[in-house]
């Protein structure tokens, strides 16, 4: 009963995660559908390192 559940389980979320193609989008001539402009930012001359330190205290 356990395996039918996850069985079941699994080929739902296989037929869930399909997603149907946009007709909006133009074909490259690769064939995959894309954006046929990209934009990019230049890159900064300098940049801040962010840094997350975290502490634990047992008791």
């Amino acid at each position: 009963m356990k395996k039918l559940l996850v069985y079941a389980a699994a080929s739902g979320f296989l037929f869930t995660a399909c997603q149907k193609e946009d007709p909006s989008l133009p074909e490259s001539q690769s064939g995959s559908k894309a954006p046929t402009t990209v934009t990019v930012s230049p890159v900064p001359a300098t940049f801040q390192k962010k840094v997350l330190i975290e502490f634990e205290f047992v008791l």
